[in-house]
């Protein structure tokens, strides 16, 4: 693309590169985006008119049936499927088919079978042969696709309303249509319901008295079960569990009253291996003990009063030792019994803890085993139960199936009928003129891309450096028709140097002339050949038009015309006239002097071809062709030659090598680039010296060029012209 080309020196492509490529290709971009509004424009204006009416229908979703699912609690009605499913209802076959019906649409022309054949009836037609003739049932499915085609059912945000619409050719068929097809629905929505409801009941009453048996059969099982296993329970459990209860609580007790013997003979014994039983509690408690050890505090008392009176060896006093005697041996007896009642107590509490664990542990294997089959009878309960609870809600979904199957219901109410619209919905002029201008814009923005891609010309100063790899010596301006009307007459561009050399067509050739008189590090540029890729590129033109505008700066020039087979400088400058030219002096039939030729206007001299006739020999390859150009650079500051088309003719590639310099003039956006390049090749591959390129009849409107060029500023530059 010509837009990489004249890009950054990295050769991306930056947003003034794509604003230049638009500007270049503002025509086509516009004659497409305006070809194509207009087109939309046109289109709506052609379309037959069609007109929509709207009927609105508000749904209640809590009118619900046993065949709905429930609304899980906080749950958003409008949010459940139903409302989908209402919609797709109204939107069915069968309300379509229902509408039609009703109002005798399949004899309408708007959706009759003879004109709703489909594509292939239609070409038929057109190509003048007998369309197949439709089926009843294929006419009927016809309309009904037609029909179809042009309903509308949807809803209004996350309302409950929902709009049908209808579209038409006629505004109060639309409207009629609309408010039928909301009839329609509601009549097949309450007939669907009502068919599915009693549909219900059917199936539930038919499984209700299987499922009762199955109810009554499990629950006979499980009671069956607990009665073979011994499993008959009480209020609170089985009488084993029972039974094992009370026993494993006196087991408790009773190890609880042995533990307290127990505690108490080790307390007994413990006193008596030291001696003191008087300390042992049972011991203290027991009657006869306290009995003798009050008789025993007695005797001490009296025993004392005589010690007193008479001294201890009075005989009471030992009469009374005796008794005290007698009375300790009984309290050791007596205390001895109650040690052994002690040790009668521990070992009857022992026996009676065996025997209870006993008891319980044969319990304890009882319930083991009835454990087991009491999980089988509970399983058997919960079996019975959950078909006991299923037979109840089937019961109960059988008895409101039956009630709501003769209810007449709707789920929704028509709360606004259609009404004849006053406008047409199709077309909407200023939306097909919106989608015009941007398809358009989006073509024009696709035809300057595919353009710029195709692009096989040579289009700016970037494009000789980046395909040439030369320079770029002069951007000679397009002359309008205009510019070459001077005082009334037409002027051709080699003139309008003269007649306005002031102009900026000019100042380009002078552009050339700086861009060759560069100082040069072997030698100056005299001898200067002019040629071009093809034919056609105005090479002569600007061989002729750089010559006047050097001869008119005061230095000797001289333009040979080299094109041998299609030689026009002669009478391109007014040089006309019979006589020899370079082909005699060449051949040496004739002299320089008597075939030069002056241009009266600018002072230059012309060295004309004078025959046109094939001549086999090679003139520009020998010596003559060679010592012809000394004796011109010795007479001529400036030697102008006005070389062939490389491509076309061979002998282009010979004068180009006599030359100091080689200018190739490229006509702007119409020589292929291909061309262009295989010029370059040859002269190079020949050793030619190239001095750079002359884009020529460029267009300096701006838009055509890059800014990157310096003839992009040519419209700024004007006040230093006077064109």
């Amino acid at each position: 693309m010509t837009s990489a080309n004249s890009g950054s020196a990295s050769g991306a492509i930056n947003l003034a590169d794509f604003v230049e490529i638009f500007q270049r290709r503002i025509k086509l971009f516009g004659v497409i985006t305006g070809a194509l509004t207009a087109l939309a424009i046109i289109a709506s204006l052609l379309a037959t008119p069609q007109y929509t009416a709207t009927a609105n229908l508000k749904l209640d979703p809590n009118k619900r049936s046993i065949i709905d699912t429930p609304v899980s609690a906080g749950a958003t009605p409008a949010d459940n499927p139903f409302i989908e499913t209402e919609i797709q209802v109204a939107r069915s076959r069968k309300v379509a088919l229902a509408t039609i019906t009703a109002l005798n649409l399949s004899k309408d022309s708007e959706f009759g079978a003879a004109e709703a054949g489909g594509l292939k009836q239609s070409l038929a037609r057109m190509l003048g042969a007998q369309p197949a003739k439709l089926s009843p049932a294929e006419a009927d499915d016809a309309v009904a696709t037609e029909f179809m085609s042009r309903l509308n059912v949807s809803r209004d945000g996350l309302s409950y309303i929902i709009h049908v619409d209808f579209t038409s050719r006629n505004p109060q068929k639309a409207a009629l249509i609309a408010n039928m097809v909301a009839k329609q629905y509601m009549l097949a929505s309450t007939t669907m319901r009502s068919d599915a409801l009693r549909l219900q009941a059917q199936t539930l009453e038919t499984g209700l008295s299987k499922l009762g048996a199955e109810a009554r059969n499990a629950s006979a099982q499980a009671a069956a079960y607990r009665a073979n296993s011994g499993l008959a329970s009480a209020a609170n459990g089985t009488v084993t569990q029972q039974q094992a209860s009370g026993i494993a609580a006196q087991l408790s007790d009773v190890q609880a009253e042995r533990a307290t013997a127990m505690a108490n003979l080790a307390e007994a014994k413990a006193q008596l291996n030291r001696g003191d039983l008087d300390s042992v509690a049972a011991v203290l408690s027991s009657p006869g003990v306290q009995d003798l050890r009050r008789l025993r505090a007695e005797l001490l008392r009296q025993q004392a009063e005589i010690s007193t009176r008479y001294g201890p060896r009075h005989p009471e006093w030992l009469r009374i030792q005796q008794q005290l005697n007698g009375v300790d041996a009984q309290l050791k007896v007596e205390s001895e019994r109650v040690v052994a009642g002690l040790e009668a107590t521990a070992r009857a509490a022992d026996a009676k803890v065996a025997a209870l664990s006993g008891t319980l542990n044969g319990l304890q294997g009882q319930l083991a085993a009835s454990s087991r089959a009491e999980a089988v009878a509970q399983g058997l309960d919960r079996e019975a139960e959950a078909k006991q609870n299923v037979y109840n809600q089937f019961n109960m979904a059988q008895q409101q199936a039956s009630q709501q199957t003769n209810v007449d219901e709707t789920r929704a109410v028509l709360v606004s009928e259609a009404t004849t619209p006053e406008s047409p919905s199709f077309p909407n002029k200023p939306l097909f003129a919106l989608m015009g201008l941007f398809v358009g814009c989006a073509a024009g923005a696709a035809g300057v891309f595919v353009a710029e891609s195709l692009e096989s010309t040579i289009r700016s100063t970037s494009d000789v450096t980046r395909y040439l790899g030369l320079t770029t010596v002069a951007v000679v301006p397009a002359l309008a028709r205009s510019a070459l009307r001077i005082a009334g007459k037409g002027t051709s561009p080699e003139s309008y140097v003269v007649k306005r050399p002031m102009s900026g067509f000019a100042e380009a050739f002078r552009n050339i002339r700086s861009a060759l008189m560069l100082p040069e590090a072997d030698r100056a540029a005299k001898v200067i050949a002019v040629s071009s890729a093809l034919p056609g590129e105005g090479k002569t033109t600007a061989a002729a038009a750089f010559g006047r505008v050097l001869g008119m700066s005061g230095a000797q020039v001289v333009i040979v015309d080299c094109d041998l087979r299609r030689s026009s400088l002669a009478d391109r400058l007014g040089a006309e006239g019979r006589g020899p030219g370079l082909t005699q002096l060449l051949t040496g039939h004739a002299t320089l002097d008597e075939t030069l030729r002056p241009d009266a206007v600018s002072g230059v001299f012309i060295l004309p071809t004078a025959s046109t006739e094939f001549i086999p020999q090679d003139l520009f390859s020998g010596s003559r062709a060679r010592d012809l150009l000394e004796e011109l650079k010795s007479r001529f500051d400036y030697v102008i030659l006005d070389s062939p088309p490389v491509l076309a003719v061979a002998e282009a590639r010979a004068i180009a090598v006599l030359a100091d310099r080689v200018i190739l003039v490229t006509q702007w956006a119409k020589t292929p680039r291909a061309a262009v390049i295989a010029a370059v090749d040859h002269l190079r591959h020949d050793g030619a010296d190239l001095a750079g390129v002359v884009l020529n009849r460029v267009d300096v409107s701006g838009h055509s060029l890059s800014k990157r060029d310096y003839a992009y500023y040519y419209s700024d530059n004007k006040r230093y012209y006077s064109e």
